[in-house]
């Protein structure tokens, strides 16, 4: 927060000009956005939360989405990426609730242990910071989605989570935003 001078127009013409200093009076004024929840109906309000939750590797790999948010939620018009395949997923989600999409299935093939990435989008706008919910990058840092997802403020790291040479890795914070957030299992 900055200060800032605020002008009042009173009676008969006559201006009041007001200064705002950082810590008096900042809380009426800031130079900070709010983070935006695609989801927020409100204050104190039920909403879901849609996030990335494990990705396992291989013919038989999936990416699995959970909602870890307090109310129902649509998969509906989400789309999710792993650069240059994508997949419309669908589905409704009762909070708690994980759905898996089938990498054969879902087009993207094989998920290489060895280095990859997976977005969660609210539409087919895969370049807007303002789609995507939700990513994780693996093996090395700088996939094609990570910038959108830096921008987006839901990959925060240059780094990427270490496979070890495991079959998946998993989320183990609520709504991961790091490669710290994520273990080999």
């Amino acid at each position: 927060m900055y200060n800032r001078v605020i002008g009042l127009v009173l009676g008969g013409g006559a201006v009041l000009f007001v200064l705002l200093l950082a810590g008096v009076g900042a809380s009426w004024v800031s130079d900070d956005p709010p983070a935006v929840n695609p989801y927020s109906s409100g204050p104190g309000s039920a909403e879901p939360r849609l996030v990335l939750t494990a990705v396992a590797f291989g013919e038989d790999g999936y990416v699995e989405v959970t909602n870890v948010g307090t109310a129902a939620g649509s998969l509906e018009d989400h789309w999710i990426c792993q650069f240059p395949a994508y997949f419309k997923a669908g589905g409704q989600l009762a909070p708690g609730e994980s759905v898996r999409f089938d990498s054969a299935d879902s087009g993207f093939g094989s998920l290489n242990a060895d280095s990859g990435e997976i977005g969660l989008y609210t539409s087919d706008s895969f370049g807007d910071p303002t789609s995507i919910i939700a990513y994780v990058e693996w093996g090395e840092p700088g996939h094609a989605r990570s910038g959108v997802a830096a921008e987006a403020g839901v990959w925060a790291d240059a780094l990427a989570v270490d496979t070890q040479g495991a079959s998946m890795i998993v989320a183990t914070e609520e709504q991961p935003t790091t490669a710290g957030g994520w273990a080999a299992a």
